[in-house]
């Protein structure tokens, strides 16, 4: 790409009912002027009704759906309105901002930069610290210490207890037994760790304020990401020829298929920056603290 042509970057929402957590994100993205750094924007109904249409115009964001396609049919759906943009930032509708408008400016711009030098093939742009509901650090835990816990880090946003830190002979017996399963969650260090990199340097390299992780030691995650098109091409054809017959409301989700040896072995080299969004739902929220906490959430 020469000087001058202009990179272009798109983002892209994919929103499936649950209109209170979509407007609380959408109230995020317009406080800080999220879409002002892109150069299109595309908000994807799945299952698009009258709701969904009045909360696009009321935050004059441009959208398109139809039909329940489910998760992965959603993101090419998004992909195909995007198509002109040489790197596409997926987002769901409970993704909201925890950072402000320059903070993602300044990581957007140094995400683009690894990229464009092909030093990552994708970021994670999910809050390292500010993490929000659903994400899992136990499964790490019941197989490594913690040499330096991160100062960021966050007990209470996690959950995480602080006596399953230590390292302890039942984790070196996992390690030892189970070296497979510890491998593939090793990478999960960069949400723990101060310094994981030096930890695992052969797995993990840090990158200014980004850490490079090999695909081998950390799963794919359909939460906020950013790539090029040619590796997401790359993925969306993977999955779509190797459907998996266990899935996500009877739809092909991108997590499951890709999550196998393809992913593992294929030397992805992820990004993983301090983030900008987190993960909150509004309305069927599955955090039993939650005020939103529906027993039955869609």
């Amino acid at each position: 790409m020469t000087q001058q042509e202009k990179i272009k970057v798109g983002v892209g929402i994919l929103s499936w009912r649950a209109h209170e957590t979509i407007r609380q994100t959408l109230l995020s993205y317009e406080q800080e002027k999220l879409f002002s750094l892109f150069d299109q924007s595309i908000l994807y109904f799945n299952d698009l009704c009258e709701e969904d249409k009045r909360m696009a115009n009321e935050f004059k964001v441009p959208f398109a759906g139809g039909e329940n396609l489910g998760i992965f049919e959603g993101m090419r759906a998004i992909a195909k309105q995007l198509d002109s943009m040489d790197y596409i930032l997926f987002l769901q509708n409970d993704c909201p901002m925890v950072e402000n408008h320059e903070e993602l400016k300044r990581q957007l711009a140094e995400a683009i930069a690894l990229l464009e030098e092909g030093t990552i093939d994708m970021i994670r742009m999910r809050h390292r610290w500010k993490v929000g509901e659903g994400f899992d650090l136990a499964k790490y835990l019941r197989y490594f210490g913690v040499s330096e816990l991160n100062e960021s880090f966050s007990f209470e946003e996690t959950g995480i207890q602080r006596e399953t830190l230590p390292d302890s002979l039942a984790k070196k017996l996992r390690r030892t037994f189970r070296p497979s399963k510890a491998k593939k969650l090793l990478g999960m260090s960069v949400y723990l760790e101060k310094n994981p990199h030096l930890i695992h340097p052969r797995f993990i390299q840090g990158e200014g304020d980004t850490f490079i992780v090999d695909s081998a030691v950390i799963p794919f995650t359909e939460q906020p990401f950013l790539i090029g098109k040619k590796i997401l091409s790359q993925l969306f054809d993977y999955v779509e020829k190797h459907p998996r017959s266990r899935t996500l409301n009877g739809f092909q989700t991108m997590e499951i298929p890709l999550n196998d040896s393809f992913w593992k072995n294929g030397g992805f080299k992820i990004g993983v920056s301090k983030g900008v969004f987190t993960h909150n739902r509004f309305d069927g929220s599955f955090r039993k603290n939650h005020p939103a906490y529906e027993e039955k959430s869609d």
